[in-house]
């Protein structure tokens, strides 16, 4: 606070994020949660750590607990090129996603992360329950703490007949404090572009101005590093895209770090290209006609745009019984029946491999085990997104 000669006072608001020391197995961390300002659409407390991942790890897991489970939590962990790979809450859908519920922690993952500078941050939910003046919480930044195992085939002398369906097993543990809901994405080994689905069904033939809320979005698959966008429109246009969280908005008017742009008139383009992995979930893409405007403001056009993602392919011959979120939500397959467990459950996922490459050809690729984000309190979203915990390899042998 600021008092100046003249008798006023003023005060500054100061950021504060604390460094969280790690041994061999991790770190803990603590804070209280006080209440927030009553501002609609924003944190009542925003709560941030920072910490150095060393390399070699499987799998970082992170983790904040609390004794009001009606106080709501949105965990956000940034990899150090300040891309959010993982986020979820506390609050949470039940077993059968009926009921929306609040839970006692909130747990964020990421299989193999990068060495160097992490960031957690933790978005408290208006309003807080309102049962304490205080809530004192406990965090834990742990490594290596995923219990996944499978029988998938490995290495080239597994011979596996081609149209010959086999069926493998991933077993999953909850090592969580809180419910979680775990599903299998299987990928092939090479990265491919797969073009989008607007989730809205309105990104070709916009009448543009939009209506506020009305702009596509897209969810980004995990593992993706890159997105490509572009628009076209009957005038001159622009655009601004972000994921959900909020960060990096990106625009071809403003040049980035990692971004490739063009703004020319009618047509806009944008990649971006983070150097890691990009922000997966829900992305949107915000059109807008290019002034200046006359007297009248901003003329009727019509517009269309795509979204892309260069990320390893989804493999169309290996068949989770879970379903793949990713998969389901880009129209590449139908179905998908989450493993929901409690802490300390397990669960065994059933996989099916249909080889169909020629007889003799050497198939390899991963199934990623994934949970999804099952509430986004933030939005009022179901199935927003989801966190990576492993990545298991599997090779095999064509046979007649």
């Amino acid at each position: 606070m600021l008092s100046t000669v003249g008798g006023a006072t003023n005060t500054i608001p100061v950021t504060v994020r604390t460094l969280v020391p790690l041994g061999p197995t991790g770190g803990q961390f603590s804070g209280v949660l006080t209440g927030g300002n009553g501002r609609a659409y924003a944190p009542a407390q925003t709560s941030t750590y920072q910490f150095q991942v060393p390399p070699g790890l499987s799998d970082l897991d992170v983790a904040a607990r609390f004794a009001d489970a009606g106080d709501g939590v949105v965990a956000f962990l940034q990899d150090p090129e300040g891309e959010t790979v993982a986020s979820s809450s506390n609050v949470t859908l039940n077993s059968t996603a009926s009921t929306v519920i609040g839970t006692n922690a909130v747990n964020v993952y990421k299989d193999s992360p990068e060495a160097g500078t992490w960031f957690l941050t933790l978005d408290w939910l208006q309003p807080v329950s309102g049962s304490e003046l205080a809530e004192p919480f406990t965090g834990t930044i742990g490594f290596n703490q995923v219990n996944v195992n499978s029988n998938l085939p490995t290495g080239a002398l597994t011979q596996l007949k081609q149209g010959k369906s086999y069926t493998f097993e991933v077993r999953v543990r909850n090592t969580a404090q809180s419910p979680e809901a775990f599903f299998l994405d299987p990928r092939t080994d090479s990265l491919t572009t797969v073009p989008l689905v607007d989730q809205g069904a309105t990104d070709q033939d916009m009448v543009l101005p939009l209506t506020i809320g009305a702009y596509p979005f897209y969810v980004v698959p995990t593992d993706t590093t890159e997105i490509e966008t572009a628009i076209t429109a009957s005038g001159p246009v622009t655009y601004d895209t972000e994921p959900f969280a909020g960060d990096p908005d990106l625009s071809p008017m403003v040049a980035t770090p990692g971004v490739t742009e063009s703004q020319s008139g009618d047509s806009a383009s944008l990649a971006f290209t983070p150097g890691g992995e990009v922000t997966p979930g829900l992305w949107y893409l915000n059109p807008s006609e290019l002034g200046p405007y006359g007297s009248g403001g901003a003329p009727a056009e019509t517009a269309s745009d795509t979204f892309s993602a260069v990320t390893p392919g989804f493999d169309p011959t290996v068949d989770p019984s879970t379903g793949d979120l990713w998969s389901v939500y880009n129209g590449l397959t139908s179905s998908f029946a989450p493993a929901y467990l409690e802490p300390g459950q397990s669960a065994v996922i059933p996989v099916t491999i249909t080889p169909t490459a020629a007889v003799g050809s050497v198939v390899s690729g991963v199934i990623n085990v994934d949970d999804t984000f099952e509430y986004n309190a933030d939005i009022g979203a179901a199935e927003a997104s989801g966190d990576e915990l492993a990545s298991l390899p599997f090779s095999y042998r064509v046979s007649h």
